[in-house]
């Protein structure tokens, strides 16, 4: 190595020295590292981290949000590939001889237990060639480091002052050659195993040594002990090193030793300090640019102290400056995290100098004294710096003060980068001083915000490269450029031109003269603002050698160049340099603690959740990290560095949906509150009122007037949780958008869709949690049921108040809208409209039918008890599944349990004797319009189909028990004209009670089902006014023909017409119509359906002797729901055909009619006969006027001709004269002896309340 190529073989090394670096980095973590074996290297990441970069899993950090777990949905991280011949039991003992004899060799072909060493060597060269690759060019770096430092030797000057360019290269070189020598010896004793193992195989393989294990042998022999062999190695440059050092004091009381309130007073980093009263010269750009480069400084103190130990001691200025250096920190980072234990080198280079003895703890006792300072006056730095770049992120928008401040601005980035680094860097290492098992480590989540500031600030000043490239491109051309050319024409004298450094200064007068004459583009494209740094570092290597003579104007060449270098960098490396002084990829090896500082975030500081987001920044950089010298780390490093940034955001989703969920639930409690259902035992817990017992002759509680609501003290405990909440939820969302896309190796996250996705799973969890609870036959306030046979197979919430709080959630939820990129509340309805699709529905109905289905044909006397399945919750039931599988099962369950009863008057399913389930809360018209209003018209269909079907299983029951009693009908039809013999037959037909059970139920389910018609054409109405009217009038003038009807326009119209509750009397009903079809049609059974006008009548002679048939004027029908028969007669008439040889104008109504009369007006007039005095007689006829009232193929005029209409006016006096007899007998129990007149009034207004109270 010549000292002409000097400069040449200093950018060489110091740029292959971090690849060299890298790769022993990644080699020594593929070894398994031996226990008691002391190292002077240790990893400041924590075990967790280790064992999530190395060993693979899952981070070892445990999320909570109020309590509950929150996992991040990431695959496990796969664990990082070791050598596993070195493991290998067979060869363990060979290992052995290998390394104790090191590094000689042994003779491997005598003993045959060495035969399966001989048999792996194919594997053994395969596995450990990379490492010892990776050894050798460690070897061949270090000692090429060390020749181009000593020869140094060779220079006359070596300043700061002359050649500081020069003087850099040195240092850094230095730091490298010594960090490289310290990353070897971590290796150990795998160090001497690889290459006495890798040396014997390949001698096996080829015959013959490799030619580089002899110097790699005396190579690790010689650094065995790494400080003591560099301070002999180095032993020479001791005292040019020492020198060096001292000129950097300036920095250590100026920039490294500097608390943050001297920055402040000094307005450093200030971009407008007369706002701040501060009135201090600019500072300068020097100053500014080395509080970038305190971190590389402190390295270069220490580590050249260190070498230099033995001449160090001797001067004591030299153990001042190093003990003002520890006041910095106390780690000094090598590579990545690897960091070295200052105390523990220094103490044993101190304690080979026996001349010294008072020098060996003078480090460690410095460390100690300065560990709680070190860490005060960083934590001081950071929150001067958040400060700073806050002020700068908000100014530098302005691109005139971006580029006007640009040095102060690059300058803040620097530091930050530094002053983030040093935070990681000394976050797990103590200083020696024993901790106690109580002790706990305080993390400063504030670096979060420092990290996400710094990567803000950087990213606008990316934006405005072109910009600030103009700007520094001017400066050049109108000052620096020209001062320059001006000293540089007065340097070249022709003398100096001959010379090597006057050829190198022709060659930089030749670029700045083209720059500053305007050639800029052929300058970049061309290279040579590259040349003109190479060249400008090559003329101090020239200018320094003892045949230079001496330049004149040297230091005014030395500033200007020095300037003009500094900002070529930014015109052709702007992306390079500006990673340079804001990248962060080394905390991709600090995982773990990333994790803690997020989760110590979430836990402890909301304020702080909005900064976050500067961890996805951060991921993107990981990948970075690979080196071109150990290549087998990418594949490793691109997964964990997706799997991090996919843990990260998932976390924060996951996060930000259980509080935006707590929200939406909130503000739900708050709309609830205005239910009826909600409001009074709400105001009752609000003010004690239920936990109260009213005293005897106590006092009322005034009420305040109205205008004192100023008395109230403060504001809502809730309403503040919820502004607090709201706010937290600006940051997560804030976090979650800044960026909007992150670009991790080759994978592209988008943050928001990790929160999405969590709170899409939590609203689909609450939709059914909310609706769906599994019954509890033990709890008295559950909320259906009395006794273990009326409780339902689940609860259900009610329609009304589930839509309610579904719009508040949606509510609650639109406030996000205006703070992400996307609609919220579109992305959550799309949601809703899953659960209420139709299609999954069917899918759920298809798949799960015991648990959809009641079957409503089953015996209740011998299957009391027996439930139909459960929901299956775990494959997530559709809400409209569960609303039909409820109300399937209250149809079915209800109809004859005595418990429920149908009432016209109210248009709904009421319940007696004070059921806990009280069904008119859930089958009223209103609770029905919430229901269509949550299902919409596609889940009416898919609900009608549902009830349809159970229609048609009642329908195959009732023809089943037809046939069974097929004789006992025939019977009747012959002798219901003969008034002698037509009761016979119906006292003999003993299973007409099992029929007309089936028929109650038929009427029961059938008169839901037009309640549901209703109420989706009401709903529709309301919502789709315009549509509604254009579908009902399309449908009206439709013509009915049967051509017309058979066309499919038709046939989907009046499909769509019957599902938003829009009828026609011309039509029948598109669903029951083609099941009766089915049912009746079969020419078979004709003469068994011929029967159904005397099977009809059968049931009316039953409810007239059934003692559960009695009238209640409170729900307008009979308490054994027989009222309900009307309607499953009108629906079962109207499929039945004509017989054979029928009348023209012949109809089924008009039949059953005509004998149904007959037989109750002869029953009528059985005044005499025991057993055929009817107690409900009334009842039946009420049943029959029912059924002419609601069939329209019976008119008033035909009616009248069949059964007089007075007989029914004599019915309801009946009915009418009963009531009041029960009324004046409940008045005759009044207290004080009041007489019936007196209290005429009060029956009369007290007479529904009676009624509904003996209901």
């Amino acid at each position: 190595m010549t000292a002409e190529y000097w400069a040449d073989h200093l950018l060489a090394l110091t740029a292959h020295g971090d690849r060299i670096l890298n790769a022993l980095y990644c080699a020594r973590h593929t070894l398994i590292p031996h226990e008691g074996e002391r190292s002077p290297v240790s990893a400041t990441s924590s075990p967790s981290a280790a064992d999530v970069y190395s060993k693979g899993g899952s981070p070892d950090v445990a999320y909570t949000y109020n309590g509950a777990a929150v996992t991040p949905s990431s695959p496990s991280r796969p664990a990082l590939e070791r050598i596993k011949i070195l493991n290998d039991p067979a060869i363990a003992e060979v290992l052995r001889k290998l390394v104790k004899k090191f590094p000689e060799s042994i003779d491997l072909t005598k003993d045959p237990k060495h035969q399966a060493f001989r048999d792996a060597q194919v594997q053994i060269l395969a596995e450990l060639k990379v490492y010892y690759k990776v050894l050798v060019a460690s070897m061949e770096y270090i000692e090429t480091g060390l020749s181009a430092l000593q020869e140094s030797i060779n220079l006359v000057s070596l300043s700061f002052d002359t050649n500081p360019e020069l003087v850099d290269y040195f240092l850094d070189l230095l730091v490298s050659h010594v960090s490289a020598v310290y990353m070897l010896a971590a290796f150990g004793q795998d160090r001497k195993i690889i290459a006495a193992v890798y040396g014997k195989a390949y001698q096996i393989a080829h015959g013959m040594q490799d030619p580089d294990y002899a110097k790699l042998a005396k190579h690790i022999l010689y650094y065995d002990k790494p400080l003591f062999a560099m301070q002999e190695s180095l032993g020479l440059l001791a005292s040019k090193i020492l020198t060096l050092l001292l000129e950097m004091k300036p920095d250590l009381e100026l920039r490294l030793c500097v608390k943050a309130d001297s920055f402040r007073k000094m307005a450093i980093l200030s971009l407008t300090p007369e706002m701040s009263g501060i009135k201090a010269p600019d500072p300068d750009e020097r100053h500014l640019q080395k509080l970038t480069e305190m971190g590389r400084q402190h390295r270069i103190l220490i580590l050249g102290f260190l070498v230099a130990g033995p001449e160090m001691v001797k001067l004591p200025a030299y153990m001042d400056v190093l003990k003002q250096t520890l006041t910095y920190g106390h780690v000094v980072p090598l590579v990545r995290n690897e960091m070295l234990n200052i105390a523990g080198e220094f103490e044993a280079s101190f304690k080979a100098l026996k001349k010294f003895p008072g020098s060996r703890t003078i480090v460690s006792e410095t460390v100690t004294a300065n560990a709680a300072s070190n860490q005060l006056l960083h934590k001081d730095r950071r929150d001067y710096l958040r400060h700073q770049l806050k002020q700068m992120t908000c100014l530098t928008s302005d691109s005139a003060i971006l580029c006007l401040k640009f040095p102060v601005v690059t300058s803040a980035l620097g530091f930050a980068r530094d002053e983030i680094l040093w935070y990681f860097n000394h976050l797990e290492l103590d200083t020696g001083k024993k901790r106690s098992k109580k002790d706990v480590r305080t993390l400063d989540v504030g670096i979060l915000e420092l990290i996400w500031l710094m990567k803000d600030l950087a990213n606008k000043v990316a934006a405005k490269g072109d910009a600030i490239k103009d700007h520094i491109a001017d400066q050049i051309v109108q000052f620096y450029g020209p001062q320059l050319l001006r000293i540089l024409d007065n340097t070249l004298t022709p003398d100096i031109q001959e010379e090597p450094y006057g050829i190198l200064l022709a060659d930089i007068q030749r670029v700045i003269t083209d720059f500053v004459n305007g050639h800029f583009v052929h300058v970049l494209e061309a290279g040579d603002l590259q040349s003109l740094r190479v060249n400008w570092l090559r003329f101090q290597v020239a200018s320094s050698l003892p045949s230079a003579g001496g330049v004149a104007n040297i230091s005014d060449i030395s500033w200007f160049m020095t300037n003009i270098c500094d900002r070529t960098r930014w015109l052709d490396q702007f992306e390079v340099s500006l990673v340079r002084l804001s990248g962060l990829k080394e905390l991709c090896f600090y995982q773990s603690a990333l994790h803690e500082h997020l989760r110590d975030c979430l836990d402890n500081a909301p304020e702080l959740v909005r900064y976050v987001g500067a961890l996805g920044f951060v991921a993107e950089e990981f990948f970075s990290n690979v080196t071109v010298a150990w290549p087998l780390e990418a594949k490793h490093l691109s997964v964990h560095s997706i799997l991090f940034a996919t843990e990260i955001y998932s976390v924060l989703g996951q996060s930000a949906a259980s509080l935006a969920h707590e929200i939406a639930l909130h503000s739900v409690g708050y709309h609830s509150q205005v239910l009826t259902c909600e409001a009074i035992p709400a105001y009752q817990k609000a003010t004690g009122a239920d936990k109260l017992k009213k005293k005897k002759n106590a006092p009322e509680r005034p009420i305040i007037n109205p205008g004192f609501e100023s008395i109230l003290n403060g504001t809502d405990a809730g309403a503040r949780s919820l502004e607090r909440k709201k706010h937290l939820m600006r940051n997560f969302l804030f976090a979650l958008t800044n960026p909007v896309v992150a670009t991790v190796y080759d994978s592209e996250f988008h943050p928001f869709e990790f929160f999405l996705e969590a709170f899409a799973e939590r609203i689909s969890a609450y939709l059914l949690s909310t609706v769906y609870k599994p019954p509890d036959p033990s709890a008295q306030t559950s909320l259906f049921g009395g006794s273990s046979e009326d409780i339902l197979s689940f609860d259900l919430k009610r329609p009304s108040v589930y839509l309610q709080e579904m719009k508040a959630y949606m509510a609650a939820i639109r406030f996000l809208d205006s703070m992400v990129p996307i609609s919220c509340t579109s992305a959550i309805r799309d949601i809703l409209l899953e659960k209420i699709s139709d299609a999954n529905a069917r899918e759920y109905a298809a798949t799960q039918p015991d648990s959809m289905v009641y079957q409503v044909t089953r015996d209740t006397k011998k299957s009391r008890g027996n439930k139909p399945s459960l929901i299956n919750t775990t494959v997530s039931p559709p809400v409209l599944a569960l609303y039909v599988a409820w109300y399937s099962e209250l149809l079915g369950s209800k109809a004859t349990s005595g418990t429920v009863c149908f009432s016209p008057n109210r248009r709904a399913f009421v319940s007696r004797n004070q059921q806990v389930l009280q069904a008119e809360t859930y089958t009223d018209i209103n609770e029905l319009s919430a229901l269509c209003e949550i299902i919409g018209p596609a889940g009416v269909r898919f609900f009608d189909e549902q009830i349809v079907g159970m229609i048609g299983s009642l329908g195959n029951s009732i023809k089943d028990l037809m046939m069974q009693h097929q004789a006992f009908l025939e019977a009747f039809r012959l002798n219901w004209t003969d008034e002698a013999k037509v009761f016979e037959p119906l006292k003999k037909l003993k299973g007409v009670k099992d029929l007309t059970t089936r028929a109650i139920q038929l009427g029961f389910i059938i008169e839901f089902r037009t309640i549901l018609a209703d109420a989706s054409n009401k709903v529709f109405g309301e919502k789709c006014p315009h549509a509604l009217a254009s579908v009902a009038t399309a449908y009206t003038h439709f013509p009915r023909t049967a051509e017309a009807k058979a066309n499919p326009t038709y046939q989907a119209l009046h499909a769509l017409a019957q599902d938003l509750g829009i009828r026609h009397a011309a039509d029948a009903d598109v669903r029951v119509a083609p099941l009766l079809a089915t049912l009746m049609g079969n020419p078979s059974d004709a003469g068994l359906w011929s029967l159904l006008p005397f099977l009809q009548t059968a049931m009316l002679y039953q409810i007239a002797f059934d003692d559960n048939a009695t009238y209640n004027q409170y729900i307008d029908g009979l308490e054994n729901n027989g009222h309900c028969l009307a309607s499953a007669f009108r629906v079962l008439l109207s499929g039945l055909r004509p017989p054979p040889g029928a009348a023209s104008g012949w109809a089924a109504e008009k039949e059953f009619l005509n004998i149904s009369s007959t037989v109750l007006m002869r029953l009528l007039h059985r005044t005499t006969d025991k057993e055929l005095m009817a107690k409900q007689l009334e009842s039946a006829f009420l049943v029959l006027k029912r059924f002419v009232q609601e069939t329209p193929a019976i008119t008033s005029g035909i009616a009248e001709t069949i059964i007089p209409y007075a007989v029914f006016q004599i019915v309801n006096g009946s009915l009418h004269r009963k009531r009041m007899e029960q009324l004046h007998h409940q008045q005759k129990k009044l207290p004080g002896g009041a007489s019936v007149l007196s209290m005429a009034h009060l029956g009369s207004v007290a007479s529904g309340q009676d009624e509904e109270t003996a209901f």
